[in-house]
């Protein structure tokens, strides 16, 4: 009997043998025609998309790079900004070869302008970067974006008509952009969380670069790559994409993109009744509550496209196609808000794109009108095509987003300025009349010449810089402007502030000592700021009243800063810290020496009418003795 057990036990486990014979044959199997289809894509995206390719594997060595430190980060970051829209440029361009709307000749020609501008435009961005081009290369990347979707309209006829060939290869472009992106937000989620396990359990302390280089090596080349393997599954014409299969796309109609702009024309059109009885200027608020109807009602045309060519929806259709005609009236109220904006602050590249989307929108919605009226569906490329065009107004030339939003605001600074008082007989900016008028609007001035420089770049200022100036003299001319900025703003009437500095000179330690590196702005009265020491070590700074005091463990020191009080009482605005005012020792209690401060720069409120001085900010070095 037992026996018997013995020889069915073992026949059991040999056929389980076998059976895991066959699983294993048919997991390398799969495997192994994985990573054959694996190969064949990456080799057919490179055959198809060889330039993008070597374009998303730059960007990726250059990110990297980039992290190691081994060239400026304003090389890095230029280069890897143009690069988007320069990828979609070469896109562009391979697209329409692959539609035999162009030749190989022009594709190649094409693809050599985009590097050519792709270089230029890095170059010149490395020189001087500012946050107006990233506007540009923004709305540039908009407008090259909503180009893709439009390119479907070159291809030849497949037999299924020149709006469901468009249509279905956008469905595909605009999924495949959406579902890779996420495909690598997730790889890259899944393998850092990996690397961290790994550091933890090992005790290895992986940098956190690594992260930072997994991050370029699978977004930039990625993202081509998988973008670059579906060029023929987007242009597959022919075959229905998984919006048509119907069930999803009504329950996402019905359940969420309608309700949502029912919604919001509801507000909408309650707040425009609310404007026209009140009489009040419509909120800022608004704009961006039409752009999202504007948003949705593009979404519910997409939507419905699969609808139209089966019975049963017409009722649908004929709603969605009726959104323009109810959006519409709603725009004007929206660019009446930015225009009130734009007229007490003036033009900025954000209320620029704002006034753009808006005045898109209306020539859409009034597209949309004409089509309804005449019972025919609005083509669906009008939506890409205007987007486009206004993206490339935005973008360059002396109507561009950034251009506008230049000469406003210097236009501003020059007018609030002259009628500030500030401006000598040249029209530079005098650093020492604003500082007598800061709080009569000095620090209005001051921050905004603060956001014309940083936003626009040097060039911009220079009409408000005075003549003849060294780099060394501009840039300190320049640093007295900003401290108005942003360390005035709390100036009170019977008060003015004196700034002192030690212009950068170098100081010595002389005895044994633990040198801390401090900065110390006082928002209120006992506010307290925590010097970055070791981990067992605290080390903290407050002010009272024109003194300094450093405490560390129970340890309580102060630094006396009556001298530099008497020296700024002197001085109107602006004063030096000489080698003696710039060295001040810290006692405790008892008055035996703890270390010193070694002080760069100092702001000191100094009283008018009375014997009063208080401290606003203080940096340099904390040096507490062994």
């Amino acid at each position: 009997m037992r026996t018997w057990v013995l020889s069915t036990n073992t026949r059991v486990a040999a056929g389980a043998l076998r059976a895991g014979d066959k699983v294993e044959v048919v997991m390398q199997a799969m495997i192994g025609r994985f990573l054959q289809n694996f190969g064949a894509m990456a080799l057919q995206a490179a055959r198809r998309h060889p330039l993008e390719v070597a374009m998303g594997l730059g960007v990726a060595t250059l990110l990297s790079g980039g992290v190691e430190q081994l060239w400026e980060d304003e090389l890095v970051v230029a280069w890897s900004l143009t690069a988007v829209p320069a990828l979609m440029w070469v896109f562009l361009a391979s697209y329409l070869h692959t539609l035999k709307a162009l030749k190989v000749g022009w594709r190649v020609a094409l693809s050599v302008v985009g590097l050519g501008i792709w270089s230029g435009w890095a170059s010149a961005l490395r020189s001087e970067l500012v946050i107006a081009d990233l506007w540009r290369v923004g709305l540039a990347s908009v407008g090259l974006g909503a180009l893709l979707m439009v390119v479907p309209l070159m291809a030849r006829q497949h037999g299924v008509g020149e709006r469901l060939q468009a249509w279905r290869a956008t469905q595909r472009l605009v999924l495949s952009g959406g579902m890779s992106a996420m495909y690598l937000g997730a790889l890259w989620v899944g393998l850092a969380l990996a690397v961290r396990s790994v550091s933890m359990l090992f005790d290895l302390g992986v940098e956190g670069e690594l992260y930072a280089h997994l991050a370029a090596w699978i977004f930039a080349p990625g993202f081509v790559w998988m973008l670059a393997a579906r060029t023929d599954v987007i242009f597959a014409f022919e075959q229905e994409v998984g919006a048509e299969a119907l069930p999803w796309v009504q329950r996402l109609g019905f359940y969420l993109t309608l309700p949502l702009v029912s919604v919001y024309l509801f507000i909408t059109y309650i707040y425009a009744i609310r404007v026209l009885v009140v009489g009040e200027a419509p909120s800022n608020v608004l704009s961006p509550l039409i752009l999202g109807a504007g948003m949705l009602m593009w979404l519910s045309l997409e939507q419905v496209e699969a609808m139209r060519r089966r019975g049963g929806y017409e009722i649908l259709v004929r709603v969605v196609d009726a959104l323009p005609v109810m959006v519409g009236p709603t725009v004007p109220l929206a660019i009446w808000a930015v225009f009130e904006r734009i007229g007490q602050y003036g033009w900025t590249e954000f209320r620029y794109v704002r006034l753009l989307a808006l005045g898109v929108l209306l020539a859409i919605c009034a597209v949309g009108a004409v089509s309804y009226v005449r019972r025919r569906p609005m083509g669906l490329w009008m939506v890409p095509a205007v987007m486009a065009a206004g993206a490339f107004v935005g973008t360059l030339g002396p109507v561009s987003a950034p251009a506008v939003a230049e000469r406003s605001q210097v236009a501003r600074l020059q007018r609030e300025a002259s009628a500030l008082g500030v401006l000598d007989a040249q029209g530079a900016i005098d650093v020492d009349r604003l500082y007598g008028v800061l709080s009569l609007g000095g620090y209005e001035v001051a921050k905004l010449a603060y956001y014309v420089d940083e936003h626009f770049g040097h060039d911009a200022l220079t009409p408000f810089v005075p003549a003849d100036l060294s780099d060394e003299e501009r840039e300190s001319w320049e640093r007295r402007l900003w401290r108005a900025r942003w360390e005035s703003s709390g100036e009170e009437q019977g008060w003015r502030v004196v700034n002192m500095s030690a212009n950068g000179l170098p100081f010595e330690v002389a005895s044994p000592a633990t040198v801390y590196r401090f900065n110390h702005v006082v928002h209120q009265e006992g506010g307290e700021s925590y010097l970055q020491t070791s981990p067992d070590v605290q080390v903290t700074m407050l002010a009272e009243g024109a003194s300094l005091v450093v405490k560390k463990g129970s340890g309580r020191w102060q630094a006396d800063l009556s001298e530099q009080v008497a020296a700024a009482r002197k001085s109107a605005s602006f004063d030096e810290l000489t080698p003696r005012l710039r060295r001040v020792l810290l006692v405790d209690e008892g008055g035996e020496r703890r270390g010193e401060l070694v002080l760069d720069e100092l702001t000191l409120q100094i009283s008018e009418v009375e014997a009063l001085a208080r401290l606003k900010r203080a940096n340099g070095v904390l040096i507490v003795d062994r």
